[in-house]
């Protein structure tokens, strides 16, 4: 198995950040759904509605970063798809407090896969799914 160019590594004797031990479980992910499909991947992820807003931060935060690869992106997008499927309204699963909390949680989802839309990585196509059962929700 080949590690991409893009793989953060860390140094001998130093524990994996997070944003490491990620990008190596979400390799085996999206080889996994590009192998099955990502339903057959999806059936299998947590469907915690407290996961919201923590998956979504992650993906905000490190989306950033130069170092994360499109398979991270790709199988954060993919769970939180699965997340936005969720019955609950987003106002009550959110951390932050406040009438609006569940809509600023959407519209940065949306920020999020409007702008992975112009990415010309796989992570696009899990943007669009993402946001297509966001809008259908």
């Amino acid at each position: 198995c080949s590690r991409s160019a893009r793989t953060p590594v860390s140094a001998p004797g130093e524990p994996p950040s997070a944003l490491n031990r990620a990008s190596n479980i979400s390799r085996y992910l999206w080889k996994l759904s590009s192998a099955r499909g990502y339903k057959v991947v999806l059936r299998f992820m947590p469907c915690d509605v407290f996961s919201v807003e923590p998956v979504l931060r992650f993906l905000n935060t490190e989306r950033g970063n130069t170092e994360m690869s499109w398979e991270c992106q790709y199988v954060l997008l993919m769970w939180s798809a699965q997340l936005v499927m969720v019955p609950f309204a987003f106002g009550v699963v959110c951390e932050t407090k406040g009438d609006r909390a569940g809509l600023d949680v959407i519209g940065e989802l949306v920020r999020t896969c409007k702008d992975l839309l112009r990415s010309a990585s796989k992570s696009r196509d899990m943007a669009a799914v993402c946001l297509g059962r966001l809008l259908t929700r």
